[in-house]
């Protein structure tokens, strides 16, 4: 991702990737965190309006 994100630079086109560290929704295994799409969808919004980033990690 970061050889497209450089890539890209300058061209209008912003290219990211978030690694998402937890499990999803409820119901994951015991002892692993869990997280729902609100509180993930403010990182994507973040990359989105700031285009300074070409990765973020998300851990629950």
């Amino acid at each position: 991702m970061l050889d497209l994100h450089n890539e890209l630079a300058g061209s209008g086109i912003h290219a990211a990737h978030i690694a998402i560290n937890t499990w999803l929704r409820e119901g994951g295994p015991e002892g692993i965190p869990s997280a729902g799409p609100e509180q993930v969808a403010p990182l994507y919004w973040g990359l989105y309006e700031r285009r300074d980033q070409a990765e973020a990690v998300f851990n629950g």
